[in-house]
């Protein structure tokens, strides 16, 4: 199902269904951009792409109270929507953030995690013509930025 979809939507949906289950040593924050262009998809995918975000962000947060900071963004050049989903956990190496979207792979074997979150967050990011970039640091925490392709004038 295609749909117009105001990804500030996505986020505020997401933030909202997820906020229960994130530990209480983290507090989500929101930056939303007024007037984000609109994206073609399925809100409910997105959220779950999003949700699975927030989720990740929270287990890689350890000890004191962690920040997750979910925002979304509009990149002129490119033409393309933004969602930016930031934490200050543990973050990952190299050999880690290249086997993070690859099925079954986890890093939280031990407390439940499938390994399934990212690949499937992947494939919903194809379905959308759009993909998921991350920058981490050991120590430092992981940022993901989703990338959607706007919805132009001449695509309605």
């Amino acid at each position: 199902i295609e749909d117009e979809v105001n990804v500030n939507d996505v986020i505020a949906n997401s933030v909202r269904l997820a906020k229960n289950q994130i530990k209480r040593n983290a507090k989500i924050k929101t930056e939303l951009m007024n007037n984000v262009p609109k994206v073609l998809g399925s809100m409910y995918k997105l959220e779950q792409v999003v949700i699975n975000m927030l989720f990740n962000a929270n287990q890689a947060i350890e000890g004191d109270i962690g920040n997750i900071l979910a925002r979304t963004d509009y990149d002129r050049e490119a033409d393309e929507v933004l969602i930016k989903i930031s934490d200050n956990g543990r973050g990952m190496d190299e050999k880690t953030m290249k086997s993070i979207f690859d099925p079954f792979f986890t890093t939280m074997r031990a407390a439940g995690g499938t390994g399934l979150g990212l690949s499937i967050a992947y494939g919903i990011m194809k379905e959308h013509k759009g993909r998921i970039e991350v920058e981490s640091k050991v120590g430092e925490g992981t940022t993901f930025t989703i990338c959607l392709p706007a919805l132009s004038e001449e695509s309605k």
